[in-house]
């Protein structure tokens, strides 16, 4: 039902009858309204939820999801309205695997983090460009969640050096997205080497690394797999050749 904007609440209604569904995408639906989110609620079997590009959705209507004890993938994108509130309503979400704020909840603060550091399942966290009132000081939520294997946080202006020790403690990162945080430098990146598993990272647009943190990295993370650097602008061929004892690097 992807990108029926005339899903509304009586719609829902008569989604909630499908007692065994198990995944429900309504994005972009511009009309379903909180009494819309208590009927789904009543899903019994539900795992996946996609919402993303409800620019209506507030924190009511997450509120009314409490009862889907099952649901392990949400899908917040662009969803513009969320506040703390709303990610309150979330953490009791206790099955959560995988979420994404992706490019909305510009309302979210530190106090919203500190609410999703209560999902200890949580694998996968999807933070790019959102959550514009979080501070680096609320990042330090983040190493809660320590079942974290992927974690985005792609163009979020608060991602600086004094970010990058939180992120470090996240021991079983498989996947990490730093791209587009111009702040950070070699001191901060250097503290990536304790990401040991790491398999793909993301450093586009990282204007101040240089030669010697990627060194450095690529001595740490023998398994890397996936490493972008495009618009890394002070690397040179010093870094490539650190790069080419990555064995296992195939992008």
């Amino acid at each position: 039902m992807r990108q029926c904007p005339w899903v509304g609440n009586l719609e829902a209604e008569s989604i909630a009858t499908c007692r065994s569904l198990t995944c429900l995408d309504i994005s972009c639906s511009s009309v379903i309204g909180p009494a819309g989110f208590a009927a789904i609620a009543q899903l019994p079997c539900l795992t996946n939820l996609e919402l993303a590009g409800l620019d209506k959705l507030v924190d009511a209507s997450l509120e009314n999801l409490a009862p889907l004890s099952s649901l392990q993938t949400l899908n917040l994108m662009l969803c513009y309205n969320i506040t703390d509130l709303g990610l309150k309503a979330v953490a009791q979400l206790s099955s959560l695997t995988t979420l994404s704020l992706a490019d909305g909840c510009e309302a979210v603060s530190n106090s919203g983090l500190r609410a999703l550091s209560g999902l200890q399942r949580l694998t996968s966290l999807n933070l790019s460009y959102s959550c514009w009132e979080v501070t680096p000081e609320g990042m330090e939520h983040l190493t809660a969640l320590t079942a974290l294997t992927d974690l985005n946080v792609c163009g979020c202006y608060m991602v600086e050096d004094r970010v990058m020790p939180y992120l470090a403690h996240l021991t079983r990162l498989q996947r990490l997205d730093i791209s587009e945080c111009e702040p950070l430098t070699d001191a901060g990146v250097r503290h990536l080497t304790r990401l040991t598993g790491l398999q793909a990272l993301d450093l586009c647009w990282g204007f101040q690394i240089t030669d010697a943190a990627m060194a450095d990295l690529a001595a740490a993370m023998p398994g890397l797999r996936t490493l972008l650097l495009n618009r890394c602008s002070l690397l040179t061929d010093e870094a490539a050749v650190a790069i080419a004892t990555l064995r296992h690097l195939r992008e």
